[in-house]
């Protein structure tokens, strides 16, 4: 709408917020675009969700319009494996890599429906495909061991499992994953300890202070808790945390 009225408009990869939607069938990890209105002398992102605004300053990573399009049809397919409508999710990932053949992204996700469909050989192909294209590689890698573990491949799958380890490592995100599941299995100081790891690797995400906060207190450190949400109200987070919300209401 805004280039109908001649404004100079592109689209916008939003830097990475980790979060996950439970679609049921699958569990996908979100990403986000929003757009960017260029005038002759500034740029104006337009961003319609808050958690955007709030726990990440503005990192500009404009991508051409193929690539907006083909994770449009990237996440169609995704809903459509969700509720079982496998030849439509194959039609949409064939739409998005002939629009943008570099997402490793929707590689990813195609092999995930061939290996559940039984197709090793398809699901193969597509992770290779997925190793020389823009994104993440630690996922590739770890995917590809399980696809070598089905073949019986014993070597190939260690082989590919200890480069995954090895990138995992210096992943901010993964070692955030770990923190969730930590929590989640009731032990605040093994999710705090990959919390500081994180934010070691990535000191200005909002979202990683937010949580360090929130296991703080679960862990029963007030102080702590107190310092990581100072730190992440510093970095433009103005919230408050889930657990700190239920607190105040009790």
């Amino acid at each position: 709408m805004g280039r109908e009225i001649g404004l100079d408009v592109q689209f916008n990869r939003a830097p990475r917020n980790p979060s996950w939607t439970d679609l049921g069938r699958i569990i996908v990890e979100n990403h986000h675009i929003n757009c960017v209105v260029k005038t002759s002398y500034s740029a104006h992102l337009v961003e319609l969700f808050p958690e955007y605004t709030t726990l990440y300053s503005y990192q500009l990573d404009l991508i051409p319009d193929e690539e907006a399009l083909a994770d449009f049809h990237n996440n169609r397919a995704v809903f459509q494996i969700a509720e079982g409508n496998n030849s439509e999710a194959h039609e949409h990932f064939r739409l998005a890599v002939e629009l943008y053949p570099d997402s490793s992204a929707t590689w990813k996700n195609w092999s995930i429906l061939y290996k559940a469909e039984g197709n090793i050989d398809e699901a193969e192909k597509c992770l290779h495909k997925a190793l020389g294209a823009k994104g993440d590689k630690a996922s590739v890698y770890f995917m590809l061991s399980q696809v070598y573990k089905l073949r019986d491949q014993p070597e190939q799958a260690r082989r590919y499992a200890e480069l995954a380890e090895k990138f995992n490592r210096r992943n901010p995100f993964y070692n955030y994953a770990k923190a969730e599941r930590a929590l989640k299995e009731g032990k605040p100081d093994e999710a705090i300890a990959h919390l500081r790891k994180a934010i070691r690797l990535m000191p200005h995400n909002a979202r990683f202070h937010v949580r360090l906060s929130e296991a703080y207190l679960v862990a029963g450190d007030r102080k702590g808790s107190d310092y990581a949400m100072a730190k992440a109200r510093k970095l433009g987070y103005s919230g408050q945390t889930l657990i700190a919300g239920q607190l105040s209401g009790n």
